[in-house]
């Protein structure tokens, strides 16, 4: 004989604040959803175009934009926007992958951290970059005047230029993000990023910038010692 209790029937209220991946086709980027508990029709007729919701501890503030005829999400607390899909309840969710920053937005203390403890390519994508520049500073003015590095240094110009370099360097490095065009992902790309299925060009790639600055530190660091056990201009 079969027992039911009523709490087998009992109807079971799905948790709607979810994540879930979804693609339309074969083919067809992935893309993941997060749900927003609130519908377009409801965004519109009665919270004035504008309203909140707290997901998952981040609060997103959920905009209607009549000139469009579209929907914005902004998460401030990230400094991030998100596209938005409505679904055949008439319900929004933010596309994970389309986060871009807001703009005029600068990046949170959060997202500028690991740059700030010198992790990630960030500091070696500058210090790259610097030491390419210096380099062929350093040996242009000693092919031209026969001073040695140290020479070059302990001169006023000489160590007004290295540190204005220095200086010029990082602010050119860091104005996108601090700008907030770009997100601090895409400010600095990791040799080790993936790319879409297509044939990737042979310059200006992170790996090949990567390269570049290792070279150029270490052979700045090599004519460094060489005039210095040598006494005399490597050049």
């Amino acid at each position: 004989m079969l027992t039911c209790t009523a709490a087998a029937f009992r109807p079971v209220v799905a948790r709607r604040l979810v994540t879930r991946a979804s693609a339309a086709t074969a083919g067809t980027e992935q893309r993941t959803l997060k749900a927003l508990n609130i519908t377009r029709s409801t965004l519109i007729d009665s919270n004035g175009g504008r309203a909140v919701r707290n997901v998952d501890g981040e609060i997103y503030e959920v905009v209607y934009v009549p000139e469009t005829n579209s929907v914005k999400v902004l998460c401030k607390s990230q400094q991030l926007q998100y596209a938005t899909e409505v679904g055949k309840d008439n319900r929004i969710s933010i596309v994970l992958e389309s986060a871009t920053p807001m703009a005029g937005s600068p990046p949170s203390f959060a997202q500028l951290q690991s740059l700030l403890k010198f992790q990630g390519p960030g500091p070696e994508a500058i210090n790259g970059r610097l030491a390419m520049i210096s380099f062929l500073g350093i040996a242009g003015v000693e092919l031209a005047t026969g001073q040695s590095v140290l020479a070059q240094a302990a001169t006023p110009a000489g160590a007004a230029a290295a540190a204005g370099l220095a200086v010029a360097v990082s602010a050119a490095s860091l104005a996108p993000l601090l700008l907030g065009k770009v997100k601090p992902q895409a400010a600095f790309p990791s040799p080790n990023d993936s790319f879409p299925d297509r044939q990737l060009p042979y310059f200006w790639t992170a790996l090949a910038e990567t390269i570049n600055g290792r070279v150029a530190m270490v052979a700045l660091a090599a004519l460094l010692v060489e005039e210095l056990v040598r006494g005399v201009p490597a050049l």
